[in-house]
């Protein structure tokens, strides 16, 4: 999904917005991060070309005295990147707590982590911990995400980009 229908839909959800999304290229992440915002990191580096790629989530939603890091990868890796890896002990040197998804939702050969990641943000933003989302909305079964989560957002999604979407003729190359 593009960064643009992204932070759409962020920005468009009640309790969402009130966090100020903001998505950034791997290597644009903020060494500081603030209490009480979402940060969606795009595996690409802002000087790539590529549209395609990965997103991942740090979040510090809820932060009460000390910041607390919480990361959301679908593939339930605890540092994909090394970018992310810096800026988190950078800010756990600093007093920060560090929590993160150890789950794989994501099926390996799927392109669906955007809808993964806005689908627990979603959840996040409405006061559920990391570990509600993993046991009461996520299935341990990346079989399953693959085919409830996508439908879900995609009602998110503006209606003219929906019915462009279902003219759109899908092949086995659009699950690759």
């Amino acid at each position: 999904m593009e960064s643009s229908l992204v932070l759409y839909i962020l920005n468009n959800d009640f309790y969402a917005k009130k966090f100020d999304p903001q998505i950034y290229p791997k290597n644009l992440l903020p060494k500081n991060l603030q209490k009480n915002k979402i940060y969606v990191v795009h595996s690409c580096d802002s000087s790539s070309s590529k549209k395609k790629g990965h997103y991942v989530v740090l979040d510090t939603l809820f932060s009460k005295s000390n910041l607390c890091i919480t990361f959301f990868d679908t593939f339930g890796r605890k540092f994909p990147y090394t970018e992310i890896k810096n800026i988190v002990q950078f800010n756990v040197t600093g007093g920060a707590s560090f929590c993160f998804n150890h789950i794989r939702f994501q099926p390996i050969r799927s392109t669906i982590c955007a809808d993964l990641s806005l689908f627990y943000i979603l959840w996040r933003c409405r006061g559920y911990t990391l570990k509600d989302i993993q046991i009461k909305k996520f299935s341990n079964l990346p079989k399953e995400n693959l085919k409830k989560i996508p439908p879900f957002i995609e009602k998110l999604l503006p209606m003219e980009i929906r019915e462009k979407r279902k003219k759109k003729k899908l092949t086995w190359k659009d699950f690759a």
